[in-house]
């Protein structure tokens, strides 16, 4: 009789542990996106994603680099600035890129109250 009293609360228990670490690794695949972003854009500043401002040297342009580093997820949300000039073929070396990531993450335990969490993360590199 206890033990059907408990398992429906363990079972809970394992859901939110199972969410914790889904997040938990999403969140440092985020993290890990916006770094390769960010050395990707210092080491190609001419190379910005979803504008027509420059051509890039090779298919891939930073929103394309930091998606990849997640598996090619379409969710993910980049966004690109630059402090000095990384719009030209002239960027300054010592000028940053800052790449800033976030994507939607769904929960597996039904939570009417916070249904979706927005993780994020940023990133700065030094153009080369």
């Amino acid at each position: 009789m206890e033990l059907a009293l408990v398992v429906p609360f363990l079972f809970v228990l394992l859901l939110i542990a199972v969410d914790v670490g889904r997040l938990f690794y999403v969140y440092v695949g985020v993290q890990n996106a916006a770094r390769e972003g960010a050395a990707y854009g210092a080491t190609h500043p001419t190379c910005w994603a979803n504008s027509g401002a420059q051509a890039c040297p090779d298919p891939a342009n930073i929103t394309y680099v930091a998606r990849q580093e997640l598996g090619g997820d379409a969710t993910l949300t980049v966004s690109v600035s630059c402090v000095g000039g990384c719009a030209s073929n002239t960027a300054a070396s010592g000028n940053t890129v800052v790449v800033a990531v976030t994507r939607p993450f769904s929960l597996i335990v039904p939570n009417p109250i916070l249904p979706t969490v927005t993780l994020g993360a940023s990133a700065t590199a030094v153009i080369q």
